[in-house]
């Protein structure tokens, strides 16, 4: 473990986050509950050091681990929220005092209904807040995911053979834009999810300030995903299995928020202006992944036109606040 931590943490690598090495810590840990000790041990060492990049790359593998990991919940709480606490409240850059500061929010939100079971979580958040530490406004990015399945030996071997085309053709940066596409729709069929237990017994946007925030989230959602969705119809994702996916959480998106929009009697949004149409054949092999350099989506920026077929691109971005629904 201290091996893989120090990999995906290293000073090297200038910042860059390594999604395929914090996924494979997030999948060891996941497999071998005892594993999580080791994890925060390994991680508290690289948050001593005296390298924001190094403790920057450390508090976004630790907030993949809570978000991915049930099993490294204790163990966060007991051993790593101290020096994150003492990252926010002492800080030697200014970006990792924020960074720090974020993760304290969102595990202070996120673990308020299981206060029973891990209290420091809250208790730390408060306690910073009373303090009057520059807290930013909570996002609604949920903090866990629901846990991965474990696939078949085939599409083990497919994914890993996917990957590994990446890595031979668009290098280490395309294997990761790759991951995180996978991660980011993991994180937009949670928000379909949600919004699906909610339409029941919501009283509506107009009154209901968390469902409003999760259509909003979906809604900025909808032109990025059919950018992306051209990209991926167009071989820019090299993967049939990522493009299948892709597909199914579009068209969840499209539903619920028909639903939605149904239930408060609005008009149905309308879908994004539509591209050529084309088919995709996902019993054939993926094309090769495109050679130039470019951006899939990025959800900081305003939705922009589909990109070529020949565009490859890092991922969806996540990151941004969401828009405010259409009343």
């Amino acid at each position: 473990m201290d091996q893989l931590v120090e990999a995906a943490t290293a000073e090297i690598r200038q910042g860059a986050v390594d999604y395929g090495k914090n996924l494979e810590i997030c999948d060891c840990v996941g497999r071998d509950p005892s594993e999580a000790l080791a994890l925060v041990a390994a991680v508290k060492r690289r948050l001593g050091k005296n390298d924001a990049h190094v403790q920057l790359l450390s508090l976004t593998l630790l907030e993949m681990c809570v978000k991915n990991c049930e099993n490294c919940h204790g163990a966060v709480e007991q051993g790593a929220l101290p020096s994150v606490a003492n990252l926010a409240q002492a800080p030697s850059n200014i970006e990792v005092q924020t960074r720090a500061l974020e993760l304290i929010q969102q595990w202070g939100v996120a673990f308020e209904p299981l206060k029973q079971s891990y209290p420091k979580f809250c208790e730390t958040y408060y306690a910073l807040r009373v303090k009057g530490l520059p807290f930013g406004e909570p996002t609604d990015v949920p903090v866990f995911t629901p846990p991965r399945t474990q696939p078949s030996l085939s599409n083990a071997s497919e994914s890993d053979a996917a990957l590994a085309a990446a890595l031979a053709d668009g290098s280490l940066e395309r294997a990761n834009a790759i991951v995180k596409v996978r991660t980011d729709l993991d994180v937009v069929a949670e928000h379909v999810s949600l919004l699906e237990s909610m339409l029941p017994n919501s009283p509506g946007i107009k009154e209901d300030e968390a469902m409003s925030e999760v259509v909003g989230f979906l809604e900025a959602c909808r032109p990025r995903l059919a950018n992306l969705v051209e990209v991926g119809l167009a071989g820019g994702l090299g993967d049939a299995d990522t493009v299948a996916h892709l597909l199914a959480v579009n068209d969840a998106v499209q539903q619920v928020l028909a639903d939605e929009a149904a239930s408060e009697n609005r008009p149905t949004p309308p879908p994004p202006p539509a591209q050529e149409e084309t088919l995709l054949d996902l019993s054939a092999p993926p094309p090769a992944p495109p050679a130039a350099e470019g951006s899939l989506l990025d959800f900081s920026a305003p939705p922009a036109a589909a990109p070529a077929a020949a565009a490859e691109g890092s991922l969806l971005d996540l990151s941004a606040p969401p828009t405010n629904p259409t009343v």
